[in-house]
């Protein structure tokens, strides 16, 4: 499987690593990937690294500063190929679960890539998966490694976000062409929801909750339900994956951004939904300038933020098998539910919603025919008659 993402994901340490380990674990084998018996059935392999290795520069810096195209092409497809040869012979040997950590584009200045559809198609993972995180932990990620390595990069916000939006489109494009399973997931799903997604046949779940309205409530009300919340979801995850929306919260510069001092926007721990899975950092500074670079009203009144959320949450309910609704009418409902649930219907998902009585119910509501309110208790039994359609990669 591939692990598609740009830089400042910091994905072989926050997923890939932790996530093979896991898989060593559930086979019987040590979590120690370099275990003589582990590497022969779990492995990484670093298409970067390999690089790297082969050009025999400092790092993958120094590789993206070369000026001859045709030099970096040829570089990259040898280190691509050089990773097909080990993955076949591991699989020659009884190897049973292959992580390839990648990007398809680089940006230098300008956007560019190397991928070769070719070395792809005789590579054929069983799924791409994008990763993705907040822009501004990217954005800081980004500034602190050239803090501690400089090599003149500067990525402006909006840049980093755009970069995001280019490594999708390309994965989208080349997986339709070489007919492999790719998803968009964040990188703060905790690490058991991605070996549930390709180990297990449960069905996958869009969680669609209130997000916007839960920050406008009183601080006691809204630290019930964070909590409530994630009670829900421990129930859920006993049945299903979840696709968790939360887990990316690009909106918490827009909260950093309305309390802005000084001339600082500043977003702290406090500003972004709380998830187990955020490892930071914190406190982040941005500049004003960027961040009011995305926060330009286009002619429909939406911001690039607005956007890619919507880009974002689409692409996961076209991976679901079914939509949850979590208190779509609490505080009167909120537009991004219901926009959700109608994308889903009109996709064929199924759609139902957990309504508690201090609620207001759905009739009358805009959400009304297109929800089936369900009990907790209902809801799992829908979930054990569920199956899942899409994603079939199942590691055993």
């Amino acid at each position: 499987m591939i692990f598609a993402g740009v830089t400042g994901l910091k994905k072989v340490d926050f997923l890939i690593r932790p996530l093979a380990k896991l898989f060593a674990e559930k086979l019987g084998l040590p979590r120690e990937l370099e275990n003589v018996k582990t590497r022969e059935k779990v492995r990484i392999f670093d298409v970067e690294k390999k690089i790297v290795a082969l050009s025999r520069l400092q790092d993958i810096i120094h590789f993206l500063e070369i000026t001859d195209m045709e030099r970096k092409q040829e570089i990259w497809e040898k280190a691509f190929s050089e990773i097909i040869n080990e993955i076949e012979n591991m699989e020659e040997k009884g190897g049973k679960v292959a992580f390839v950590s990648m990007h398809f584009m680089y940006y230098r200045g300008v956007p560019f890539s190397l991928v070769n559809i070719r070395l792809l198609e005789i590579l054929k993972p069983d799924i791409i998966i994008t990763l993705d995180d907040d822009c501004y932990h990217r954005w800081e990620w980004i500034r602190r490694r050239e803090v501690e390595r400089p090599a003149a990069t500067y990525l402006r916000l909006k840049e980093v976000l755009f970069w995001s939006l280019v490594e999708k489109t390309i994965v989208d494009m080349i997986s339709r062409k070489l007919n492999i399973d790719s998803l968009l997931m964040a990188i703060k799903h905790p690490i058991e929801t991605f070996y549930e997604l390709l180990s297990s046949k449960k069905p996958i779940i869009y969680f669609s909750h209130p997000m916007t309205r839960i920050y406008e409530a009183p601080d006691d009300e809204r630290r019930d339900m964070f909590n409530e919340i994630n009670d829900v979801k421990r129930k859920i995850e006993e049945k299903a994956v979840i696709l968790e929306p939360a887990t990316i919260d690009d909106r918490a510069i827009i909260r950093a951004f309305e309390r802005k001092d000084k001339g600082e926007v500043i977003i702290r721990k406090s500003d972004r939904w709380p998830l187990s899975t955020d490892k930071g950092p914190y406190p982040i500074n941005l500049r004003i300038d960027e961040v009011e670079e995305l926060l330009v009203r286009d002619k429909y009144n939406k911001t690039l933020i607005d956007h890619y959320v919507r880009l974002r949450d689409y692409s996961y309910i076209d991976k679901c098998d079914a939509l949850i609704a979590y208190r779509p009418t609490y505080r009167g409902g909120s537009r991004g539910i219901s926009e959700e649930v109608s994308y889903a219907r009109i996709k064929g998902k199924a759609c139902w919603g957990i309504i508690p009585p201090q609620d207001p119910q759905l009739e009358g509501h805009p959400l009304e025919g297109n929800i089936t309110p369900v009990s907790m208790n209902e809801l799992i039994k829908c979930l054990d008659e569920l199956q899942r359609k899409s994603l079939g990669i199942y590691i055993e």
